[in-house]
């Protein structure tokens, strides 16, 4: 099983904390990480756009439908409605937009959930 911040690829909440509070603007793509262990250990991960920033938390969104999705995360990375649950959001990667791009097949399947599986983590956190 992943170490915190091996599935978070090497992020901490402290540096989340700090990129997000320098870097962190609206329309940006963040990845919303999952980590599930029903049956066997994976990871999902899911691009989604930043909506709005307030001084505490911003929000981000996918389309669902017609209609659009939005959760609140703390700029730690920590979801505001499950501060201690297993989703947590981290800046873009380039290997794991990338690796989430051959799970899509396709630009348009971005959206969707993507399992990765442990192995696949801990090769992208030896590429860094």
């Amino acid at each position: 099983m992943l170490e915190f911040n091996q599935y978070l690829l090497g992020w901490t909440k402290e540096s989340i904390k700090k990129f997000f509070k320098m870097n962190l603007q609206p329309k940006d793509l963040v990845i919303v990480v999952t980590r599930t262990t029903a049956g066997s250990d994976l990871t999902q991960y899911q691009l989604e756009i930043v909506k709005e920033l307030t001084n505490r938390n911003f929000k981000i969104s996918r389309p669902v439908g017609h209609n659009a999705r939005s959760r609140s995360f703390y700029y730690n990375g920590t979801s505001c409605a499950e501060p201690h649950g297993q989703t947590n959001v981290i800046p873009m990667h380039q290997g794991l937009s990338q690796l989430i791009a051959l799970k899509s097949h396709s630009l348009e399947q971005l959206g969707g959930y993507h399992f990765v599986s442990d192995e696949e983590i801990l090769k992208l956190n030896d590429e860094q």
